[in-house]
This record gives structure tokens, C-alpha cells and sequence, in this order.
């Protein structure tokens, strides 16, 4: 991969904070759905974070999304659109693959871009 930003670093930085934060709420509140499901502080707290993630997204420099197009940035983006702006809309099972699927890819691929070893 090409050199990276310090502001394209830091942002990767960030959002691996995030991802690692819904790591640790799915080891406090419960690694199920019907965890997921009932609790809505647990819901709450992975929403402000996937929320927190596409807005970091959103300030990464196009350089950096154009050269991962792999990476569905607006998607990314989007989800965090539709959590701010209508959350009710989020179905709990797609949120819950968010969280369990695309999250911690995420993670790896920001890990990997900026060469830090995996917790």
C-alpha cells in the first residue's frame, strides 16, 4: 500500500478504537443476538460506536478509498447515516452482522493498512 496521511493514520487509529470498543461491549453485555436484542444500552452503545466509525470514514481522504475500492466506504457511511438520522430503520439481525462480521474485518484491513499487530 502507498504512504498514508498522518490525518489517514490517525483516522485509522480511531476507528480501530471503535472496533475494539463493540469488541469489549460484546464481552460485557452478551456475544448473542438475543443479548443484542434485549438490551437496549448494549444496542445503544454498538450504535454510537458503528456510527462514530462512518464518520471517520467519511474524512478519509479519497486517495485512501480509491485506492481500496474493496472496501464498501459508502456503505460504511451510509450506516452511519441511517443510525443518526433514523435508527428505528436498522433491523436488529442486520446491525448484529455488522457487529460480528463487518466490524471486525474492518478492524483486521485498518490494522493491516497501518501495520500494527492484532490484539
Amino acid at each position: 500500500m502507498a504512504e498514508l496521511t498522518e490525518e489517514d493514520v490517525n483516522r485509522l487509529e480511531m476507528i480501530i478504537q471503535y472496533c475494539e470498543r463493540i469488541e469489549s461491549y460484546r464481552k460485557r453485555f452478551g456475544d448473542s443476538v438475543e443479548d443484542y436484542r434485549e438490551d437496549w444500552a448494549y444496542r445503544d452503545a454498538c450504535s454510537q460506536c458503528v456510527a462514530q466509525i462512518g464518520e471517520l470514514v467519511g474524512n478519509l481522504s479519497g486517495e485512501l478509498k480509491g485506492r481500496n475500492p474493496d472496501i464498501e466506504w459508502s456503505r460504511i457511511r451510509g450506516l452511519r447515516n441511517i443510525i443518526d438520522h433514523n435508527y428505528g430503520a436498522i433491523k436488529t439481525d442486520l446491525m448484529w452482522t455488522v457487529l460480528t462480521v463487518r466490524i471486525p474485518e474492518l478492524k483486521i484491513w485498518c490494522l493491516s493498512a497501518i501495520e500494527k499487530p492484532t490484539k
